[in-house]
């Protein structure tokens, strides 16, 4: 089970999920469930701003498609002063590229 306490239902939360599901259609699934809210960062990587019922609904669903026994997902509440650092190929290059082919 994936729980987590906010202070207040408006409060918005920066997280990052990060997920190893070795069922291909699991897989599928959990990702196609995840971009509905979030954005994908890498190919198992995903970064939300949510508020507490959009994650209670999230971890919601996302138990009824992983497997505890096969399946890993982490999932990391970032501090609001939380400093990222990207380096190499951003999110916004590769939608706006239209040379590659995702």
């Amino acid at each position: 089970m994936l729980r987590y306490t906010f202070h207040n239902n408006k409060e918005t939360k920066h997280i990052l999920l990060i997920y190893d599901i070795h069922n291909d259609i699991r897989r599928r699934n959990l990702a196609k469930l995840l971009e509905s809210y979030g954005e994908r960062i890498q190919e198992s990587a995903f970064e939300f701003h949510i508020t507490a019922a959009q994650y209670n609904q999230l971890s919601q669903k996302i138990n009824t498609i992983m497997n505890e026994s096969e399946d890993n997902i982490r999932i990391y509440m970032l501090h609001p002063d939380q400093v990222i650092i990207q380096k190499g190929i951003s999110i916004q290059t590769l939608s706006d590229c239209d040379l590659l082919i995702c």
